[in-house]
């Protein structure tokens, strides 16, 4: 479950009302009546709430529209738990009202993306336990990789949310112990609604990289900016960062955070 295909960049909040509200304004043919009604009703106050009751293929046509995808299962799960399988997605865990938006607080709703710094994970990505749990492409317990996609065969939503207790997100097996028990996961039928479960998109790194940099200035104030991303990405980013930075006219942001990434 831990193996990348890819290097990817992930978003560091989930999906927003606001962000739906444009994705329904610009498509509204890729949405359900019942689900463009709903975002329509959102107040625009809530625009920083993350977005909730898409079906996964919504989701997947949302991620698509923005140029990205869904999450894997194994994907989410190292961005949540790192590579040391931490038990939560902070480093150290202790039970307190600020760590994350799960039934304990008692808020009874989402929260705006982003709200408990105490939550995020070392390379700053918000909210993988409580708010609302996310949609990921395909299921976390299957073992059979032609069954993703089967638009009738459950997957996975991943993470807690305001509906659900505090607990962690992966803990190892008992001998007994239903496989479903080992990660905090829902196993849904892609096309259910809930009111806890939204999404967060990825892109492939490299392609995205390539695309926009040629877009970024080259002032001092967003070099600075570009060295602090890549400062927060770390050494592992090193090795993409140096290849994509050494091509013919590769743009000056890609060496900015490189140099970020170096230090």
């Amino acid at each position: 479950l831990y193996e990348s295909r890819e290097a990817l960049l992930v978003e560091r909040f989930e999906s927003t009302r606001a962000q739906w509200a444009e994705f329904a304004r610009r498509q509204p043919q890729a949405l359900a009546p019942e689900m463009l009604a709903r975002v329509r009703a959102w107040p625009e106050e809530q625009g920083a709430w993350p977005a909730t009751w898409m079906t996964q293929p919504e989701a997947q046509r949302f991620a698509a529209w923005r140029g990205m995808r869904l999450l894997r299962p194994g994907e989410w799960l190292f961005c949540a738990l790192g590579p040391e399988r931490r038990r939560f997605p902070w480093v150290a865990y202790e039970r307190q009202d600020s760590v994350a938006n799960t039934l304990e607080l008692g808020l009874g709703r989402p929260c705006p993306v982003g709200t408990f710094e105490g939550g995020r994970t070392p390379r700053q990505v918000y909210d993988l336990l409580g708010n609302v749990a996310e949609w990921v492409e395909g299921s976390v317990l299957a073992t059979d990789p032609a069954g993703v996609g089967d638009p009738e065969r459950a997957v996975s939503a991943l993470g807690g949310s305001f509906r659900t207790w505090l607990r962690p997100i992966y803990r190892p097996l008992r001998a007994g112990d239903p496989p479903e028990r080992a990660y905090l996961a829902h196993e849904l039928h892609p096309r259910s609604r809930q009111d806890d479960v939204g999404v967060r998109c990825a892109v492939a790194a490299a392609d995205y990289l390539q695309r926009a940099a040629p877009r970024w200035g080259g002032d001092p104030a967003t070099r600075a900016r570009l060295e602090e991303i890549g400062r927060r990405w770390g050494r592992s980013a090193v090795p993409l960062l140096s290849e994509l930075a050494a091509r013919p006219g590769a743009a000056q942001g890609l060496t900015a955070l490189l140099e970020g990434a170096r230090q």
